[in-house]
Parts: C-alpha cells; sequence; structure tokens
C-alpha cells in the first residue's frame, strides 16, 4: 500500500478531484520535454464500480496516448497476460494500442490523461504495470496547484506536468530525442492527419480539405491512410468527433446542442442518433452522461428510454 499522504483520494475528496481536474482539463496546455513536444488532450477522473452498467470489456484503440492513473481499486488488461494493476499503478498505451479492462474490486478510481507526443517515441510495455510513489505524489501537487490558483497558476502547472512526465519517462524508459532520430515516415504522416482531423472537429472539412493540408491527392491521401491503419478518413474523423463528445459529456456542464455543434454537427437530432449507434449499450448522449457521471444511480426503465 502506498503511504497515505502521496494518494490525491487522501488529501481531497473525490468530487472535489473531479472539480479540480475538469477545470485544469479546459486548458490547452503544451509541455517540452528532452526534445518531445507534448500536448495535454483531457483529464478525467472516474471512478468504475461493479453493476454500475458501463462496459470496460470492450476493445478499443485511440489515435493519442492514454494513461491511467490508479488512485484505488484493481483493474485487469484483457488484451495480455498483465497481473492486475496495484494502487499507484501507471498505465501508459501508446496510440493505436487495442486496449480493454476489467474490474477485479467493487470499485476503482483511476485518473486518465490523453496527449499526443512529437516526435512519437517508440517505448515497451513492461511485463507488469509499474508503480511509482513519484508519480501519485506530482498529482497531488498539480491538485494542490489548482486549488491554489493565482498569478503564475500556469506556469506552476506546466513545471508539475513535466516533472510528471518525466517520471513517466524513467517508467517505460521513454527516450530523449537526438538531432539525427526521426520518427517513422508512416507513424508521422498518421499523427500529422490525425491532429489536423483532431483540431478541426468543429468544422465541416472534406478529404479535399485534408488532402491539401498533406499536398497530396484525395486518391493518395485516402488508399494510404487506409493501408497504414485500416480505417477510412471519414471513419476517424466520426470517431473523433464522437470521442471528443464523450469527453465534453462528462467534463462539462455544456447543453448537447453546443457538444455537438462543437464537434462538427449542425444537427442536433443527427448527432444523438450517431452518438447511439456506437455508444456502447445503446446510450443516448444525455443517458451516458447521467451513466457515467453517476454510476452508482439506478435508472428507471422510463429513464433508459428518454431520448438524448
Amino acid at each position: 500500500m502506498i503511504s497515505q499522504p502521496l494518494n490525491p483520494l487522501h488529501r481531497y475528496p473525490f468530487p472535489t478531484q473531479q472539480r479540480l481536474w475538469r477545470n485544469m482539463a479546459v486548458q490547452d496546455t503544451t509541455v517540452e520535454l528532452h526534445g518531445h513536444q507534448i500536448r495535454i488532450h483531457s483529464v478525467l477522473l472516474r471512478r468504475w464500480r461493479t453493476g454500475q452498467g458501463i462496459k470496460m470489456d470492450f476493445v478499443h484503440n485511440h489515435w493519442f496516448f492514454e494513461s491511467h492513473f490508479v488512485l484505488d481499486g484493481t483493474l485487469t488488461s484483457l488484451m495480455d497476460g498483465r497481473p492486475p494493476t496495484d494502487e499507484g499503478a501507471v498505465m501508459l498505451l501508446p496510440p493505436h494500442s487495442p486496449h480493454a479492462w476489467r474490474l477485479e474490486t467493487p470499485e476503482c478510481i483511476d485518473l486518465i490523461l490523453t496527449f499526443t507526443v512529437l516526435p512519437i517515441p517508440e517505448i515497451v510495455i513492461p511485463a507488469a504495470w509499474p508503480v511509482s510513489p513519484e508519480v501519485l505524489a506530482d498529482l497531488s501537487h498539480l491538485l494542490h496547484e489548482a486549488e491554489k490558483g493565482g498569478a503564475g497558476w500556469r506556469d506552476r502547472m506546466k513545471a508539475h506536468l513535466m516533472l510528471l512526465f518525466s517520471h513517466i519517462f524513467v517508467l517505460y524508459n521513454w527516450p530523449q530525442v537526438e538531432r539525427e532520430e526521426f520518427p517513422t515516415q508512416e507513424r508521422q504522416f498518421i499523427l500529422e492527419i490525425d491532429r489536423f482531423l483532431y483540431d478541426h472537429l468543429a468544422s465541416p472539412i472534406s478529404l479535399e480539405d485534408v488532402a491539401d493540408h498533406m499536398h497530396m491527392s484525395v486518391s493518395s491521401l485516402t488508399r494510404r491512410y487506409r493501408r497504414l491503419t485500416g480505417m477510412s478518413l471519414i471513419n476517424q474523423l466520426m470517431t473523433f468527433r464522437l470521442d471528443e463528445a464523450a469527453n465534453l459529456l462528462i467534463s462539462t456542464d455544456l447543453p448537447i446542442a453546443e457538444i455537438a455543434r462543437r464537434v462538427g454537427f449542425n444537427s442536433q437530432a443527427y448527432f444523438c442518433r450517431c452518438y447511439k449507434a456506437r455508444a456502447r449499450g445503446g446510450l443516448s448522449p444525455s443517458e451516458a452522461r447521467q451513466a457515467l457521471r453517476h454510476p452508482q444511480e439506478e435508472r428507471s426503465p422510463r429513464q433508459a428510454r428518454k431520448p438524448g
């Protein structure tokens, strides 16, 4: 068991942490470390409970890095033979890494951080998820700065984020970038497109827009992207839009119509249809927000049929 003062859960109640991390998530933050540019996309504190109706065991992947910091409880990866996590475990998933989880305890609380890195490092996932008291301490310091606020808060937050990522670099033997080292052309190609799509989620972008950005013809672009990722650009853009919508549903109180607009849908009804078609369990946006924010509350059959 990790020493109690290091764990943020022992310093801040869960609702307070949710509020502080949510405030931090709205900051568009980029840090430079060891030759890498790291851009934070989202920060989400999540409480998983058995019987809450939210599936963790569906296999999925993302175009960005996803890191889980286990603050309480135990998770097991269903994609490999790694042993269950412990409190203080740091799980790092590179882009396009299939993953799924199983809850081993009645409840598990983890902090999920999503980010992109340029150039993309080559990392090796260890046989067991590493446990780091230093990372827990970093998270506690970040929360303390978020709570304190005031002048210079963003600079202090960046300093603590750099310390957090430096510890992650050590845990995963993250290589420093030498001048002569560059990521492979294929990985750079995918990331450049994915970042362009992500940065223009609210815009009615077309394949021609992406092709112009990459200085390629539409046919060459789409063929190469599908060959490297196994997905079409249109499907990838829809995935990004719905993933971002899910983040906004959980981390903000924005109306459904505003979330639809922010992720590129002109019609709320069409957004709700798309979301339900891809959501686990066929949940509407409003049902997904309720289930993910308040998993302990059971929904009546009438509530379950309520439209998004």
